[in-house]
């Protein structure tokens, strides 16, 4: 029994022919466990016959085989089995489970199919979330909690999913975008989620609201020393500042909005270089770079 062990365990450096052989002997394990399921298309037409001598089953066999299309009842079968949300789930779930995205990747620990759907949206989630770094500015972040300012809309809708903050509407985004600084104060052990703003024509002009758009005090918000300590930085800062942390190495500011280096045209890359110089702005250097890089790309490559 040690000998086979470790053959079992490293079965995935197994040629072919060793691995079937241990994927088969799963199967047949599982045919001795629930005996009611061994069931094939043969047992089936037997029950047909109304005899007792199975004379008349032969002849079955004839006609069905002439009649039915036996790729498409297997399918039928299993749409018995499992519907077609389930099927896509446990497609998910493998998919997810190989990229190391599940907190358990195995599936016993999980009771029901709708257990394993909360995993999978929650790795999908991740997944989006992992697309849209290059659209938000973290400003602060710890084991529990990140505070970022989204740069598009994509990203104020995912990070904001669950709220019913405007901003998590396109038109309302664009709107306040250009008139406020937002803040997404984010849990990450309970999803509790919270949002200040800042207008930028007066500093006094904050506000804060719970995931449910209830409208509070920013100081009343229940948030870790060090988080409020890093809100109160950021809604202290002038226009310039704040305008100026929105500017990453991938996002540029094209009229106080932020807007991704890839997405923006020639003349918006240029209108940024000329305004903002190296030397004046060291805190930008490596977007001023990544600028300067996408404006000799398209220069020579005759792209506007």
């Amino acid at each position: 029994m040690r000998k086979i062990l470790p053959v079992i365990k490293n079965h995935l450096y197994l040629p072919y022919k060793q691995k079937n052989i241990i994927y088969m002997a799963r199967i047949d394990e599982l045919r001795k466990q629930h005996p009611e399921l061994n069931v094939s298309f043969l047992d089936i037409i037997v029950s047909l016959d109304p005899t007792s001598t199975y004379k008349y089953t032969d002849f079955i066999i004839k006609s069905v085989k002439k009649e039915v299309n036996f790729d498409e009842v297997k399918k039928e079968l299993a749409s018995h089995f499992l519907t077609q949300r389930e099927s896509e789930c446990l497609k998910m779930f493998e998919k997810h489970a190989k990229a190391k995205r599940l907190e358990k990747s195995d599936i016993s620990q999980y009771k029901s199919f709708d257990d394993l759907d909360t995993a999978v949206k929650k790795a999908d989630e991740a997944v989006k979330l992992k697309g849209l770094e290059k659209e938000v500015s973290k400003l602060y972040e710890t084991e529990d909690w990140v505070v970022l300012t989204p740069l598009s809309y994509e990203a104020s809708k995912t990070y904001g999913a669950n709220t019913k903050w405007c901003v998590t509407q396109e038109s309302h985004y664009k709107s306040y975008q250009n008139s406020h600084r937002i803040f997404y104060i984010l849990s990450k052990k309970s999803n509790e989620k919270y949002a200040v703003s800042r207008g930028y024509g007066n500093s006094k002009d904050i506000q804060a609201w719970l995931a449910d758009d209830t409208e509070t005090s920013p100081m009343m918000l229940p948030l870790p020393f060090d988080v409020m300590g890093k809100i109160i930085e950021e809604v202290r800062k002038t226009k310039e500042e704040l305008s100026l942390s929105l500017i990453t190495k991938d996002t540029i500011l094209v009229d106080g909005v932020s807007k991704l280096i890839s997405e923006a045209s020639l003349s918006e890359l240029k209108s940024f270089e000329n305004k903002y110089d190296l030397h004046k702005f060291p805190s930008i250097a490596k977007t001023i770079e990544n600028v300067n890089s996408e404006i000799k790309e398209r220069n020579s490559s005759g792209k506007w």
